[in-house]
């Protein structure tokens, strides 16, 4: 049979299966450990193919749903929001029926029906209901993550305290229902068939209430023909390929002889060869970029969980959802943000008295947002709270010996010790908080990704942490520099100019070293050859060519011998033997077949900066 025709026929059936099951029933026990195993049922589903595509769609109708539980804070007889949820449940239910997940099915038919009670106006929306919804999906989660990894449908017994509580507060709800005073529209809560109900509520949110997704991905490809799913180890070979492939134009466009072929009809195809081959890399790399909106929505949850957990009032603001960033960052930056956003709720917001206290809104507010700027993607996490205490930071530095008594440093200085392992001001160790994990982790997350993060803090009025990352982390636009005798890449869109200094321009300058004086300005020189330890000669700077790098908002020159030109170039890891090479950020193939190594220029930036800090 063909695939999709099995698909099909899989979906339809589960569907059946899911209609058929009745909404009453009598509530089980707890589901041993041993229940439902591959061993005792038969076969656990019919293909681990179908398997994973239905842990990859539940995972992201969950996600989805925990969006809708926070806009249910503000709107909490939206009708579309509870069928939302609803239709969660019952889509899960079906499909995991049909691939004999038993238990799973069974768990979502025992919380559909709480669903069911609140759609038809027997249950009201209360903070109790959203705690335990949220509480359900945790454990659904749990479930979902256990099955994947043990291939086995039962409720482990790791979970089974977790279990037994939800499925109490289940029976809970169903034996307690009270009226709800405002029951849904019926026409709003009709049981239509799953599949032919919107995924999208057409209801606006209120400006309180999380941002609609803009589906402007999605409505294009299901303009020309709907959309698919790819094996991202497919799509990492594409990319790999185009890359080879540009490599290969790049040889061919450079070669000599084609140099000096002066035929109109060759140099009209070699034209058309660069545009199909631009083209196709263009589309290539669009193919890898996704918007950024699924993992910001899930900073709703983090910030929920954490404010009630620290008795706080707390709103999150998502500002430029529709970023589009490469899809390796996407997964990569989750655990940063959730540390961040994390610390913004716990250390930064104060509690509603104190804010009244100092004459703020007792609701404190956080802000994330992303943006494209120049060949940058910058994150913000921003919030109103009380700002970074510097001094209590540098008095705990020295009490763990990362600084003397009498060594004096900036504010901005010793903000940047949070990044330092197992460093924390916290007074006492909570669940959310206090044991010095997390901000270190960070600092090596946005490293690895050959990003920087920066902090501004005003006491009082909050503090504003900023991650600037690359746009790609593929193909760039690369400056080839000639060091010696080797060659070198930096990111074009780093460069601001590149000059030959004269005599006045050069400086000697304590704590800058070696510096040009230049529009009034004084910009610290760092010698690529010297970071290098390439032990050449040194020239004089009158000699040598400087280029200007700006990253985020600090300047340096890189000195080299001469300048070979722009070229796009393919970044290649270089594995982990070099991995603690901060210098280099990677390696490519020139077009006459030679190897170059690719700068790293914000480690190179803020070395030389890092350098007028100590000294000042």
């Amino acid at each position: 049979m063909d695939p999709q025709e099995l698909k099909k026929e899989m979906e339809a059936g589960a569907e059946t299966q899911a209609e058929a099951l009745p909404m009453e029933h009598t509530e089980e026990s707890v589901v041993p450990e041993t229940t439902a195993t591959a061993e005792s049922s038969g076969n656990l589903v019919l293909d681990e193919m179908f398997l994973l595509e239905f842990l990859q769609e539940t995972r992201e109708n969950i996600a989805e749903s925990e969006v809708v539980i926070m806009e249910l804070q503000a709107d909490e007889d939206n009708a579309d929001h509870i069928n939302k949820l609803f239709r969660t449940f019952h889509s899960v239910k079906g499909v995991s029926a049909f691939l004999n997940l038993n238990t799973i099915s069974g768990f979502c038919h025992k919380t559909e029906n709480v669903m069911d009670d609140v759609r038809s106006g027997k249950l009201p929306v209360t903070e109790e209901l959203k705690a335990f919804i949220l509480s359900a999906i945790d454990l659904l989660k749990a479930l979902l993550a256990d099955c994947e990894v043990s291939k086995k449908d039962h409720v482990p017994s790791t979970l089974s305290g977790q279990y037994k509580n939800v499925i109490n507060a289940i029976e809970h709800f169903r034996n307690n229902k009270p009226q709800a005073q405002q029951p849904p529209a019926e026409e709003s809560v009709a049981k239509e068939p799953v599949a032919e109900e919107p995924v999208e509520s057409s209801a606006t949110p209120p400006p309180s209430s999380p941002k609609e997704v803009p589906k402007k991905t999605q409505t294009t490809m299901a303009a020309t023909g709907g959309v698919i799913k790819v094996d991202t180890g497919k799509l990492d070979e594409l990319i790999n390929i185009v890359g080879e492939l540009l490599i290969a134009q790049n040889m061919v466009l450079q070669d000599q002889t084609l140099q000096n072929n002066t035929s109109h009809s060759l140099q009209k195809k070699l034209t058309q060869l660069r545009r199909t081959t631009t083209t196709l890399q263009n589309t290539a790399m669009k193919m890898r970029m996704l918007p950024i909106s699924a993992t910001f929505r899930k900073m709703y949850r983090v910030v929920w969980d954490t404010a009630n957990k620290t008795g706080k009032k707390i709103e999150l603001d998502l500002i430029g959802e529709e970023t589009e960033i490469d899809r390796m960052m996407v997964d990569t930056l989750h655990d940063p943000l959730v540390h961040m956003i994390r610390n913004s709720c716990d250390h930064g917001i104060e509690l509603p008295e104190e804010r009244l206290a100092a004459g703020k809104p007792e609701t404190g507010r956080i802000r994330l947002e992303a943006r494209h700027q120049g060949g940058s993607i910058l994150i913000e996490i921003a919030d109103d709270g009380r700002g970074i205490p510097a001094d209590k930071i540098r008095n705990k530095a020295r009490q763990k010996g990362l600084m003397t008594a009498h060594q004096e440093l900036s504010d901005s200085q010793i903000i940047q010790f949070i990044f330092h392992p197992g460093f924390s001001t916290a007074e006492k160790v909570t669940d959310v908080s206090g044991r010095g994990v997390g901000m270190d982790v960070v600092k090596q997350t946005i490293d690895s990704l050959r990003g920087k993060v920066d902090i501004v803090s005003t006491p009082g009025q909050g503090s504003r942490f900023t991650i600037r990352l690359p746009l790609t982390l593929a193909i760039i636009d690369g400056m080839i520099l000639g060091v010696g005798n080797d060659m070198y890449i930096i990111p074009t869109l780093a460069v601001r100019e590149t000059l030959q200094p004269t005599e006045a321009m050069c400086q000697s300058i304590q704590g800058y070293g070696e510096a040009l004086f230049l529009r009034n300005q004084i910009l610290p020189l760092i010698r690529v050859a010297d970071q290098l330890e390439m032990n050449q000669p040194r020239k004089p700077l009158t000699e040598c060519i400087v280029v200007i790098v700006e990253y985020g908002t600090q300047k340096c020159g890189l000195v080299a011998d001469q300048i070979h030109g722009r070229q796009e170039v393919v970044i290649k890891n270089l594995g982990e033997k070099f991995k603690n090479l901060k210098e280099i950020a990677g390696c490519t193939i020139l077009s006459d077949g030679t190897a170059a190594l690719i700068l790293d220029v914000s480690h190179l930036t803020s070395l030389v900066h890092q350098r007028i800090e100590k000294s000042a």
